[in-house]
């Protein structure tokens, strides 16, 4: 293989990114006793009740500040915010507070750090602002910029290891599940890699426990490849070494990933590919599905270059991956991917459909921004947020990346099939779009058909 880094295109599209409020859901899942204000519109708060399927508990960690015409007039929106917080801090009790911007806060330039720090005062709670919109360019930015503004926070509490241990050890960045900790914890345990934790940990509490420990020795392992805010915080503040080597995603990336870790600490690796050949055997079956099939990648999560890399290894034929902007820490894995794969930073969109007709992929991954138009366009399409919502780091949940492949002529879970509809499913869609279309007249049968349907539901 080749290094790869040489033969990037960059179009300088536009962007068409799913927003990155999104990242709400999978953070107050995995940090306990989190909460979320989000500072926006009622587009904002529709946005994120209806991608979570959260709108009726009353105990979801989330809220949302409704902006109106006279607040945005006024631009002082502390005293109606300040009530809001202390109705949340007498009743959920969270330990830690996201103040999540928005596409009007960036407009209008409200000060997010100023309010938290009279929220953070006044209440005795962290209320973490975070500075994003659907501005930014890649759908996982709200994460990135939510879990550096963790780190801002863990500094004013702690400015790195009190005892500075001579050992090194490795401190894995990017919020996981409790599960998904367990088994990275492991995992590292299991190949003998000295190990710290993981930041930040599934509670408040877990979180200032790893940043206490963290020094000049800590060395940073990024789990995902959009964390270069982050990553770049904790090495100013805390001296970290970084290290770069792929991201714990698929088999073969894991593999490449743990024995980059045992040779730096100078520890066998034949357990690793013990544990990667194991992996592939229970994986196979459904890998070779992809066997020589055409796949176009597009996304706005920056998993897309991984994605391509496992997708080549197991054998499928991937033609190109665009990603929307490519970062220091995707070194390794530019350097790994086949040659014959074009990448194309920041694609032209319209370009890329082009390209897409010529090519005639068997399968198009693709975020939801523009994954209903390539349906529309006849092509097998899979979601990206189906991956961006599962459980895919290292040995242990490397299987789930097969799990939604096409089943010989079934499709896959998640996948949007231009074919095969149900009869059901498609009277369903003409009545919806007659309805919408104004046409609310609709004939005796339709209407009998359509309650039927409902029973049935």
């Amino acid at each position: 293989m080749t290094d790869q880094t040489t033969n990037i295109t960059r179009e300088n599209g536009c962007y068409y990114s799913w927003c990155p409020l999104s990242c709400i859901g999978p953070l107050s899942r995995r940090i306990k006793n989190s909460y979320f204000i989000n500072i926006g519109t009622r587009e904002c708060a529709y946005f994120i009740q209806m991608g979570l399927s959260r709108r009726d508990e009353l105990d979801a960690p989330f809220s949302f500040a409704i902006l109106e015409d006279a607040d945005i007039g006024s631009g002082n929106i502390f005293e109606p915010l300040r009530g809001l917080v202390g109705k949340i801090h007498g009743g959920s009790k969270p330990e830690v507070i996201f103040l999540m911007g928005s596409c009007s806060t960036e407009i209008m330039k409200f000060d997010l750090f100023e309010l938290s720090h009279k929220l953070t005062a006044e209440f005795n709670i962290p209320v973490i602002p975070v500075q994003t919109s659907g501005m930014c360019n890649s759908q996982a930015d709200g994460e990135d910029m939510a879990l550096s503004g963790l780190v801002d926070f863990c500094c004013s509490r702690f400015t790195g290891a009190e005892l500075e241990d001579e050992t090194e050890k490795v401190v894995l960045v990017g919020s996981v599940s409790e599960y998904t900790a367990l088994m990275l914890k492991n995992e590292m345990k299991k190949f003998r890699i000295p190990f710290a934790g993981i930041f930040p940990g599934n509670n408040i509490s877990g979180t200032l426990e790893i940043s206490k420990n963290m020094g000049k020795n800590s060395i940073i392992v990024p789990l995902y490849p959009y964390l270069s805010k982050t990553i770049r915080k904790i090495k100013q503040r805390y001296k970290c070494k970084i290290f770069n080597t792929t991201f714990p995603i698929g088999h073969d990336g894991s593999k490449i990933f743990y024995s980059d870790l045992c040779e730096h600490f100078g520890v066998s690796a034949d357990a690793v590919c013990d544990a990667a050949d194991s992996v592939w055997k229970d994986m196979e079956v459904k890998a070779n599905l992809l066997k020589n099939r055409k796949i176009f990648i597009i996304g706005d999560g920056l998993f897309e270059i991984p994605a391509a890399r496992f997708f080549s290894n197991i054998g499928a034929n991937v033609v190109e991956v665009s990603t929307p902007r490519i970062n220091p820490s995707m070194g390794k894995e530019l350097s790994i991917l086949e040659p014959g794969i074009s990448v194309v930073e920041a694609a032209d969109v319209f370009s890329q459909f082009k390209r897409i007709e010529r090519e005639k992929p068997d399968m198009v991954v693709a975020h939801l921004s523009l994954a209903r138009a390539f349906q529309a366009q006849g092509f097998l399409t899979f979601p990206t947020v189906i991956y961006m919502r599962s459980e895919f780091l290292g040995f242990s949940n490397a299987k789930h990346l097969v799990e939604f492949v096409p089943h010989g002529t079934d499709i896959g879970v998640g996948l949007f099939h231009p074919k095969g509809i149900s009869e059901e499913r498609a009277f369903m869609r003409e009545v919806t779009k007659k309805v919408s279309e104004g046409v609310v007249k609709l004939s005796k049968e339709e209407i009998e058909k359509y309650l039927k349907v409902l029973d049935k539901k």
